[in-house]
């Protein structure tokens, strides 16, 4: 009943449009909203209107030719399908009902419009809101994410399944498939490489030998122990005594031989293996 004595409705507490804190409900486009509400005789009792209840849904202060619902009986429901809403636009809904021949008018509920709530955010499976990462804290119990797609990623400590790389890669490649290298291994290489024939590539490179000079020089390196051939053995030939003047590498086959292009002259030979110990450089004269 208000101040004058005449017959009144009654929403529902007017508070409960926000919750502690000053934090909005939030509504958002499509959503079939819906609440609760009384009419009151003046003595404060429940009375059925002569006319009405009916609602009119309000949008930005604006009333809407949407429809509304009115069902029930003390307590009435109201319940209305909402149009499109744009983030922070006022809604409201505008009862009205004639008791006892006093018409009587008010709001009954306010809301504001979204274009999304809290609870319709599912990263996982959409992967299509939004992060203000300025805003977001370290998490004391972490979750790890999973079948999240990230188009570009910049810096990773690992990363798997990744479409680009830009930049370097430290560490080992598990496979490459597709893209600019697969097409630049395929064009070296032919069709159907694999890690294997990157292997192969790298071991006819070591043991093709090297120089550029006129004489086929043959390099066979063997046990001091038993003369057994030393296979997989990292050979180089310097041109100084010190070391520093490398004109051919490679690496021994498995009867332990190495072939060099050399001009003749004498030069230095540095073996290297794992396991292996020798006495470097050796001297040899190529004729």
């Amino acid at each position: 009943m208000d101040g004058d004595g005449n017959n009144d409705w009654h929403r529902r507490d007017a508070k409960d449009i926000t919750l502690d804190k000053g934090r909005l409900l939030m509504l958002k486009t499509l959503q079939v909203w819906t609440g609760n509400f009384t009419t009151e005789d003046a003595t404060g009792a429940l009375a059925t209107p002569s006319v009405g209840p009916v609602g009119t849904l309000y949008v930005a202060g604006v009333a809407t030719a949407d429809s509304v619902t009115i069902s029930g009986t003390n307590p009435y429901k109201f319940s209305v399908t909402l149009p499109a809403l744009t983030a922070g636009q006022s809604v409201a809904m505008y009862i009205t009902a004639t008791i006892s021949t006093i018409a009587k008018g008010g709001f009954v509920a306010q809301d504001i419009g979204d274009t999304n709530r809290l609870s319709d955010i599912d990263i996982a499976a959409t992967g299509e809101v939004g992060l203000n990462f300025d805003n977001i804290k370290a998490a004391s119990a972490p979750t790890t994410l999973t079948n999240i797609t990230v188009p570009v990623v910049t810096t990773t400590a690992t990363a798997t399944n990744v479409g680009t790389v830009t930049g370097n890669v430290n560490g080992s490649v598990g496979s490459v498939t597709g893209g600019a290298l697969e097409a630049t291994l395929t064009a070296i290489k032919g069709a159907g490489w694999t890690i294997e024939t990157l292997k192969a590539i790298y071991n006819s490179i070591l043991a093709g030998g090297g120089g550029a000079g006129a004489i086929t020089w043959p390099y066979t390196l063997t046990s001091s122990v038993d003369a057994t051939p030393i296979a997989d053995a990292d050979i180089w030939v310097t041109s100084d005594l010190a070391g520093a003047v490398v004109i051919a590498s490679g690496r021994t086959d498995a009867l332990g031989v190495v072939t060099f292009y050399l001009d003749a002259g004498t030069v230095y030979i540095w073996r290297q293996k794992s396991g292996w110990d020798f006495t470097n450089p050796d001297q040899e004269t190529v004729s």
